[in-house]
């Protein structure tokens, strides 16, 4: 697949941007003549297209870009997007027209107040979902993607069932690039694969039951390489390392997460409650924020 890269224009401002940086020094969109050329090339190899950003919908041409790449023989033809502007029916109904096969679209939380944070612009989640819909309904093919971040991971089986529930036919999962935004702080960003694998697990519990097809790319520093389905076999595909520097083992025995939460296996819980004076006495620290221990 070949890549129309419009530029970092945005009406987003994720918490992982990994295009940060050109967004702050004002850099330029792809002229007319590149985006021509870009799709000439797609043409003439018989592959298909991507049109990516920033954020692609915000570029008044792209339909005609569309139209142009359909008419040069162009056999598919991907839209990278928050789909916030598909929430217009019209316009979600003019791409499909111009020639759209589908759009790739960034999921990145299962409410309002998780994925609004991560895309920092209030609204943007009922936007996004209905976009998803509106998509769908004009006949374009709907993948949903969602960057794993430590203020996500433990909810992508729900995302799952938000992405299903606004159309999505996949979903793909990946770490956020080392880059951009993430830079500033990494490890408030990225979690450790081995705390994400079994809510990976659980996510694709749940796609196997709602039909959907879910994907893992291996790394994300890496684009070239291809995804991995993580529905298949752990031993054959494990999860991978977030900097492609080697594999993680497979967990194994989560399976039960998929159902009530248990014990560790040296854990001991009773019915028995105690009051907050009665706990402030076993663990006085605990309750004294001067202590600096809570």
């Amino acid at each position: 697949m070949l890549f129309v890269r419009l530029g970092a224009l945005c009406n987003n401002a994720c918490v992982f941007c990994a295009q940060a940086q050109e967004r702050a020094v004002g850099a330029g969109p792809l002229s007319e003549e590149r985006v021509a050329a870009v799709i000439s090339d797609a043409a003439s190899r018989g592959e298909p297209l991507a049109f990516v950003g920033g954020e692609p919908t915000l570029h008044d041409p792209l339909a005609s870009w569309i139209a142009a790449a359909r008419r040069a023989g162009v056999p598919r033809i991907v839209l990278q997007t928050n789909a916030r502007r598909l929430t217009y029916a019209s316009y979600a109904r003019e791409l499909q027209a111009a020639g759209l096969s589908a759009i790739d679209v960034s999921l990145l939380g299962s409410s309002a107040a998780m994925h609004d944070y991560h895309t920092g612009t209030p609204g943007a989640f009922s936007q996004t979902v209905q976009g998803m819909r509106q998509a769908r309904a004009a006949g374009v093919v709907v993948v949903a993607s969602c960057v794993m971040t430590r203020s996500n991971f433990r909810h992508l089986a729900d995302i799952v069932r938000v992405a299903h529930a606004a159309g999505a036919s996949s979903i793909r999962f990946r770490f956020a690039a080392r880059a951009g935004r993430v830079l500033q702080a990494p490890d408030r960003i990225v979690p450790h694969p081995a705390l994400v694998a079994p809510y990976l697990k659980l996510a694709r519990t749940q796609a196997r039951r709602l039909r959907l097809d879910a994907l893992l790319l291996g790394s994300a520093s890496d684009p070239r390489q291809p995804f991995v389905d993580f529905l298949a076999d752990e031993a054959e595909h494990p999860v991978q390392h977030p900097d492609g520097s080697g594999f993680v083992p497979p967990i194994v025995g989560l399976e039960q997460l998929a159902g009530k939460p248990r014990p560790a296996v040296t854990e001991r819980r009773v019915r028995e409650r105690r009051t907050g004076a009665e706990l402030s006495k076993i663990l006085p620290t605990f309750f004294d924020p001067a202590s600096g221990e809570r």
